[in-house]
């Protein structure tokens, strides 16, 4: 079977078009609901070996669902586990935020499910990946709508409250990468610009402090975010369950052509970064290349994954954004590096890589009402699929 031509980009826009919506589980927990049922009977229809993960947080009654599909001898062989969440931040439908994960990772299923003999493979639909515990988000929420800072459907009521609301948060955020918690971020802002912001927006981080106090890098793994990831690896872990390695999908479908369309992330400039490069010009930074991310643990397989990606009948543009430390040196020095869910596996020294087009680098309308079906490039995410495709079936990295 030519697998490679297996692959639909058709079926991938499909998909997305199916579950492109806000899903968070505050706002619109019917949503996310019904997204996992989605995924759920996708997966049968193609065949896997479904099994639902259930669990509750402390903050919630409700119930929080990772769907996982898979093939092959999980059991008794080292699998390759491929990621993509499923939930949204508010107000924004997630086309590229991570429908496009979810719906690639969904396609590679369906072809490899047609193999003879396919590779152990787990594909995991995670929830939770955002900031979405509502331990959290239900008392901001609260404090916004009632200080009028947002309305009811999470939109600001202003353009100065949304000015100065950015002024904290940015500067807290800041602090934070670079290894600080969140709680020591919001008051060394507030420190800085109490004077100057709106009252309203005093008010409601001086309410919601507490909460973050003590809340770095370290801390927000499986309790802020990447929370599905986390309770299902630590459920396979406790298993014994055979894991080989990891492929996060997050964020992995804007692709531009134009110049000067790819920035510095976060003021790190990505080409300085970048141990190989593949059709990229940097002079003239145009947005068209896949981010290949690896750390200490992960540079070989990375580099296996990249060698897929230049195959001729790929020959997708990419950048190996290689960072050679570990988890734990990453949480102190670099915590945007942990950014999806591949974060669970670094910690577990399981090798892992994100993919993903750069975010907001690159995208203008991450986490926004833009985040739409419109801004994808399918002939590229179809690039994606296939050097994925590739790397999950080569028995030489399952093996190693």
């Amino acid at each position: 079977m030519d697998l490679l031509s297996k692959i639909n980009k058709e079926n991938i826009y499909k998909t997305i078009y199916d579950i492109e919506g806000e899903k968070q589980p505050y706002l619109s927990p019917d949503a996310l609901n019904e997204c996992a049922d989605y995924l759920e009977n996708k997966m049968k229809s193609y065949g896997l070996n479904v099994r639902t993960q259930e669990f509750k947080l402390d903050s919630s009654d409700m119930v929080f669902r990772n769907i996982e599909g898979s093939i092959g001898d999980v059991e008794n062989k080292p699998a390759a586990v491929l990621t993509a969440h499923y939930d949204t931040v508010p107000t924004s439908p997630g086309g590229n935020d991570d429908a496009v994960g979810v719906a690639t990772m969904l396609e590679i299923a369906r072809v490899l499910s047609q193999m003879d003999n396919p590779p152990p493979v787990y594909f995991v639909a995670v929830t939770l990946e955002e900031n979405n515990n509502p331990k959290y988000f239900e008392p901001a929420y609260k404090s916004l709508v009632s200080l009028g800072i947002k309305d009811e459907n999470y939109f600001f009521t202003s353009w100065k409250l949304k000015k100065d609301y950015a002024l904290i948060s940015n500067h807290a955020e800041g602090m934070f990468q670079q290894g600080a918690d969140y709680g020591s971020g919001y008051k060394a802002a507030l420190e800085a610009y109490g004077s100057v912001i709106d009252g309203r927006i005093k008010q409601h981080f001086e309410e919601i402090l507490p909460l973050y106090e003590g809340l770095d890098a370290t801390k927000t793994l499986g309790e802020l975010n990447r929370i599905g990831s986390y309770k299902w690896l630590t459920e396979a872990l406790e298993q014994g369950k055979p894991i080989a390695f990891n492929i996060t999908l997050d964020e992995m479908g804007v692709f531009m052509e134009d110049e000067l369309t790819q920035r510095d992330l976060a003021g790190i400039n990505l080409y300085e970064m970048m141990k190989d490069k593949h059709n990229i010009d940097a002079e003239k930074r145009i947005g068209n290349f896949l981010a290949v991310s690896s750390n200490a643990i992960s540079m070989e397989l990375a580099d296996k994954l990249a060698a897929k990606m230049k195959d001729p009948q790929i020959d997708m543009p990419y950048g190996r954004l290689h960072i050679p430390m570990t988890f734990d040196q990453l949480t102190k020095m670099m915590p945007m590096a942990l950014n999806s869910d591949h974060a669970g596996f670094w910690k577990h020294d399981i090798p892992a890589v994100f993919l993903f087009d750069t975010a907001n680098a690159r995208n203008p309308y991450g986490h926004s009402h833009g985040d739409t079906i419109d801004i994808l490039n399918f002939d590229m995410i179809e690039k994606v699929a296939k050097g994925a495709l590739l790397t999950l079936t080569d028995e030489e990295i399952l093996e190693r």
